[in-house]
């Protein structure tokens, strides 16, 4: 039997559900489940459940409810308003659903009261997508991905310097004409540190700029942007790698470039090279090998304003955000030395490492 059950599939982009959600409604969708609808909204973890559960909350029921979200106090999520939302180094403004005052709730009381009560409402003739993009509101459509997407391969190349961070790379939507390679130095002894992300429920969006200074993680920018660009769905990024070592992890971050130099994640993978033929086995590395790898899990919904600049981060951890890797090809969790490897990115004509952006046309 095929499911039909009625269905909310409701996230936000800088939740950790995130991709999960949109990967089951395209599931469901696929199969021709009627009444399957899709909401994305901008912010923190639940923050639109958040805001409608904590607004009339004070004293001890707001620090039961804190503990139970495993929050060690209100400063901050206490404080959340979907109206002017705040959410780390930078500012969203209005991401109430419909723009109206608890709109969320609004929502899903209608929902209930026609499928459980039968009342007669206009649940089922909205739009069956509808996803809130950074900088810009609400959008919607019929498919997920939208239907107007157009997937953009930005290629990866060794640049001149930006004038934001010296030494960085480029990203470019012509095709590499020359191969060449960046490398870094990953010593499991100093992860590269994490900063913000979805596992931050204050603060996910940061200005990555103290964790880009290191010499461990590389930088791609585009030029600045002629004129804004808008993006909604997934990001696909693949990268041609090699490491001296018997395993690896390859970490990535889509960043929002402001012309003052400001860097503010939008979303990130993780993908460990061993389990590059899949999860039912491992396969270590043959030093100096030239592996492709594919990172799909990246979510998000923004417009890039003109003058700003679209950049990819990579590196080989993110700590304590994800796992680090010691390097050794064994299990990690019971070793106590590391390998310190020297990881490299290829790219160009015979490695074409890219990001694939959902672009959505102005």
């Amino acid at each position: 039997m095929r499911p039909s059950v009625p269905a909310l599939h409701i996230s936000t982009w800088y939740d950790t559900a995130v991709t999960e959600t949109t990967r089951l409604f395209n599931y469901l969708q696929g199969l021709g489940t009627p009444n399957q609808y899709l909401i994305i909204g901008a912010g923190q973890h639940c923050s639109m459940v958040i805001d409608e559960m904590i607004s009339d909350m004070t004293g001890p029921e707001l620090l039961s409810f804190l503990v139970g979200a495993g929050i060690s106090d209100s400063k901050g999520i206490s404080g959340i308003d979907l109206s002017d939302l705040d959410i780390g180094d930078t500012k969203l403004g209005d991401a109430r659903y419909g723009g109206v005052d608890h709109g969320y709730a609004k929502l899903f009381f209608d929902w209930f009261e026609h499928w459980v009560n039968g009342q007669p409402n206009d649940v089922t003739t909205m739009p069956k997508v509808q996803l809130h993009v950074m900088g810009k509101g609400w959008v919607s459509g019929d498919r997920w991905p939208l239907e107007r997407t157009r997937f953009t391969k930005y290629y990866l190349e060794s640049g001149p310097a930006s004038p934001s961070r010296p030494g960085t790379g480029v990203l470019s939507s012509s095709a590499p004409k020359r191969d060449a390679n960046d490398r870094y130095i990953y010593d499991p002894g100093s992860p590269t540190p994490s900063l913000g992300g979805i596992l931050d429920q204050l603060a996910p969006a940061r200005d990555q700029r103290p964790i880009e200074a290191r010499k461990d993680v590389l930088v791609y920018d585009t030029p600045p942007l002629e004129s804004p660009v808008t993006i909604a769905g997934p990001v696909e990024v693949v990268l041609y790698v090699s490491s001296s070592a018997k395993d690896t992890d390859f970490m990535v971050k889509l960043v929002d470039v402001y012309p003052d130099g400001k860097a503010i994640n939008l979303a990130d993978d993780a993908f460990r090279v061993r389990y590059r033929g899949g999860f039912e086995k491992k396969v270590l590395m043959e030093p100096g090998k030239v592996y492709k790898i594919t990172l799909p899990n990246m979510m998000t919904a923004i417009r890039f304003p003109k003058g700003h600049r679209i950049r990819l981060d990579i590196a080989s951890s993110n700590f304590p955000l994800y796992e680090r890797n010691l390097n050794t090809g064994g299990n990690n969790y019971d070793e106590t030395a590391w390998v310190i490897a020297q990881n490299s990115i290829h790219h160009g004509k015979q490695y074409p490492s890219y990001v694939s952006l959902p672009v959505i046309p102005e």
